[in-house]
């Protein structure tokens, strides 16, 4: 039997019994550095009809002035991250539900109050108009799979030390925030983080490698000491680990097949990919549309944005140099 979603007609009240939700995907051919062509499948594997809009064919559909293959119920922005926001804003006003590629919006040229003003302004907007706004941030989807592997070898709510290493294809520092940040913030989300402060930036000659330091409060409000570490690392599958306390925990990546593995000392299990949970989530948000749930996933959206922001201004100050930033809490 067919998966069917029962879709929330939320211009109308109403439903639509008994059809295929219908997703236009933005970002389809980013095959080399994105996630498009994999979300394409996953929703199809879902029982989603997915219509990819090729590059450079928007101009109608951003306006609203004709739907594209009869009504479209969603829509998955898998574009580089500074077009996110004029796609959000086309979706949203089409009455579209979204799932957005991290971060959510990126503009280099802009200062992060302008950032964090034009999301605000997103997520009114979404909830007057009763919608979701799903973020790709693949790893907090890891963290359940690492408390069962943990079982016993830590309390996270007494954790007082958190470290991440990613491995994204870019060199900039500010490019690695921009990419890896949201990544390494989803996870220190789950300890309850709370703001931004004694931030510390370094990076290596090649500008290929980017250590970030800070402090913040966990959920018991114990001060929790951060590091973040990015390198560049061009080829596939990439590393990425983090380190909570004394417990190293490793993503190991198994070619052909991307096979994944989560891995504390000799223990290892399975690892489902993170990715079609992500988009699992987004459609059973659908499903439900739980609006006090949105809320607090807005809230965790912006969050994740003002603290990358927070890195990157950082970054951007300091340039090359080794330094202290001295960064007031979020």
């Amino acid at each position: 039997m067919d998966k069917q979603l029962e879709i929330v007609d939320t211009s109308h009240g109403g439903r639509w019994p008994g059809r295929r939700l219908r997703v236009a995907l933005i970002g389809a051919a980013r095959s080399r550095n994105g996630t498009g062509p994999f979300v394409s499948r996953i929703l199809r594997e879902q029982e989603c009809d997915v219509w990819e809009i090729p590059k450079g064919d928007l101009p109608a559909w951003e306006t609203g002035a004709r739907s594209v293959e009869g009504d479209v119920d969603a829509v998955a922005i898998c574009s580089p991250a500074n077009t996110h926001l004029q796609y959000l804003k086309a979706a949203l006003h089409r009455g579209n539900h979204v799932f957005c590629e991290k971060p959510i919006i990126w503009d280099d040229s802009a200062n992060s109050a302008s950032i964090l003003a034009a999301i605000d302004e997103i997520f009114t907007f979404r909830r007057r108009q009763k919608l979701v706004i799903h973020e790709n941030t693949q790893w907090r989807y890891v963290w359940s799979e690492f408390l069962r592997l943990a079982g016993g070898l830590i309390d996270p709510s007494a954790v007082t030390y958190f470290k991440s290493e990613f491995c994204p294809n870019v060199s900039w520092p500010h490019e690695m925030i921009r990419e890896s940040g949201p990544h390494a913030n989803s996870l220190l989300q789950q300890l309850g983080c709370n703001g931004i402060r004694d931030l510390g930036v370094s990076f290596n000659r090649e500008r290929t490698e980017l250590v970030v330091s800070f402090v913040t409060s966990g959920w018991s409000r114990k001060h929790i000491s951060v590091e973040y570490n990015f390198r560049q690392q061009t080829d596939q599958p990439r590393n990425a680990a983090f380190y909570l306390d004394g417990l190293q925990v490793i993503r190991k990546v198994r070619n052909p097949g991307y096979e994944m593995s989560l891995c504390i000392g000799v223990r290892e299990c399975a690892l489902p990919d993170p990715l079609a949970m992500s988009v699992s989530s987004f459609l059973q948000k659908i499903r439900t549309n739980s609006q006090d749930e949105q809320d607090k996933d807005d809230l965790q959206i912006r969050d994740n944005l003002a603290m990358c922001l927070t890195l990157r201004d950082a970054v951007l100050h300091f340039g090359c140099n080794n330094a202290q930033f001295p960064c007031q809490a979020l």
